[in-house]
């Protein structure tokens, strides 16, 4: 995202915190409610290397719009459309607008919905969406779960639906939950608030941010994930034909998520090849001598997407936590890499706080899984960076 973006929201780019009241929260969710039914023209905008919750938070707020009779549109660059073709065809089905390019949007958006985001400066897109966030004319709303650390409000004062959630999908769950009244119902003649690819689509973020409910630290997180699973589980298990190709239930859902293709396994056997282990971290290093083969047989999107399935596994293995580190493809960006996971059933430790006490700047997520990144000119050997960084994260294992 451009440096130049200046939004209109009084707290822009501020810490992100959880709504203090029911009161407050209800407010929020009412002034969306209000936006949804006087506008009419909607664009939907994730974060860079949109990951499940992402894509699905951008696809399920879309269907809950088009409820309304609303336009919507999805900035989605294509080569992020194989991982979930269910999802791009409930887009066609749906005639909701997928658009591959901010160069290809239009200029009369009523409202811009920015989902799953943690900070302004991951928000996707060039000049042309950082003119669009500045325009005072157009209301951004905001939902969000990603809290504290490194992360920023984007969307304007009183708009913003960021709190303590599984996955900003669930946000959307909770929010179309306030809005199935009967007068709205009746308005615009809903037959189904939470229709059968609705559910899909949600239950798509909560279950992949979460592993299926593993990776929830507070009991608020846990009750309110059982709540809404439960629910979208009995109402896929009602709505769906035995023997049809349709999911029927979130455990298919998950088992579509976890497949690998063909060129993702060779991508995960090239990063596991390289494993490595300390007393609570298995780790893996993609150094400068892995550059050449690495870009020049896999795509950035599927390395991304690969890593975070790595950091999964090795979590598990490890039973404590992972450390995933790569260069970014150096003709396209300065960065490295890093992506870290910790084990569902060692929850003692935050790993946003980790990663504040490693006094990292460019980073955040959840307190199970953090994604975070260095300049590659700051590293001159990046393995023995990386020792560095484990021996001192083990440090504070010990601490806590």
């Amino acid at each position: 995202m451009d440096d130049s973006l200046k939004n209109s929201c009084q707290f822009f780019g501020t810490k992100k915190s959880k709504i203090k009241t029911i009161a407050e929260r209800n407010r929020i969710v009412n002034n969306i409610s209000n936006i949804i039914h006087e506008k009419n023209n909607f664009l939907m905008l994730g974060h860079k290397d949109p990951d499940e919750d992402c894509i699905a938070s951008m696809v399920a707020f879309c269907l809950l719009l088009r409820k309304f009779y609303k336009r919507s549109t999805i900035l989605l660059y294509k080569e992020y459309h194989h991982k979930f073709p269910y999802l791009m065809e409930m887009c066609k089905y749906n005639h909701i607008s997928v658009v591959e390019s901010e160069k290809y949007l239009e200029n009369n958006f009523n409202v811009i919905v920015i989902l799953d985001t943690p900070k302004p400066a991951m928000v996707e897109g060039g000049e042309k969406i950082t003119a669009l966030i500045n325009d005072k004319n157009i209301i951004k709303i905001e939902l969000d779960h990603h809290l504290g650390a490194d992360s920023g409000y984007i969307g304007d004062n009183n708009y913003c639906f960021v709190d303590e959630s599984s996955s900003t999908c669930e946000l959307i769950g909770y929010l179309t939950h306030k809005l199935k009244k009967k007068e709205i119902i009746n308005q615009y003649d809903i037959h189904k608030m939470f229709s059968r690819n609705f559910i899909v689509a949600l239950v798509t973020g909560m279950i992949s941010d979460t592993k299926m409910g593993k990776y929830l630290k507070s009991e608020r997180q846990r009750r309110s994930y059982h709540f809404f699973s439960t629910r979208f589980n009995r109402l896929l298990l009602h709505m769906t034909k035995i023997n049809s190709n349709n999911f029927f239930s979130i455990e298919d859902i998950f088992a579509e998520l976890e497949k690998l293709s063909a060129e993702e396994i060779i991508c995960y056997k090239y990063f596991g090849e390289r494993k490595k282990r300390s007393d609570h971290i298995a780790y893996t290093v993609i150094d400068k001598n892995d550059i050449d083969y690495f870009y020049k047989n896999f795509k950035k999107e599927l390395i991304a997407s690969v890593a975070r399935h790595l950091a999964d596994d090795l979590a598990e293995e490890s039973g404590y936590l992972s450390l995933i580190v790569y260069y970014d493809n150096p003709e396209e960006s300065d960065l490295i890499q890093f992506r870290m996971r910790r084990t569902h059933t060692f929850a003692k430790i935050d790993l946003r706080d980790v990663i504040k006490e490693l006094n990292i700047e460019d980073g955040g997520g959840h307190p199970g899984a953090v994604g975070f990144r260095v300049k590659q000119n700051s590293v001159s050997d990046l393995k023995k960076f990386t020792e560095e960084l484990i021996n001192k994260i083990e440090n504070i294992l010990k601490i806590e």
